[in-house]
């Protein structure tokens, strides 16, 4: 959840990680959405805006909140 600053150091770390498959990106941000895709080479339907519809869709085992904290009340 969120693909900022944050979460684009997270994304290089999870890469190189062979134990761990991102699935899905959710973000409020266009800009943020095409990148986690071409980033994490993800399908355009793996990332979006609605938390549950990409919960829904890509069945993740875990979930890597990296929005700003002022958010996570909003996302949990």
């Amino acid at each position: 959840v969120g693909f900022g600053n944050i979460a684009r150091e997270w994304a290089e770390i999870l890469k190189k990680n062979p134990s761990v498959e991102v699935v899905g990106v959710v973000d409020v941000m266009d800009q943020s959405l095409i990148d986690a895709a071409r980033i994490l080479s993800l399908s355009t339907n793996s990332v979006g805006k609605n938390l549950q519809e990409i919960i829904t869709l890509t069945k993740p085992d875990a979930i890597l909140d990296t929005s700003p904290p002022f958010n996570h009340k909003m996302v949990t």
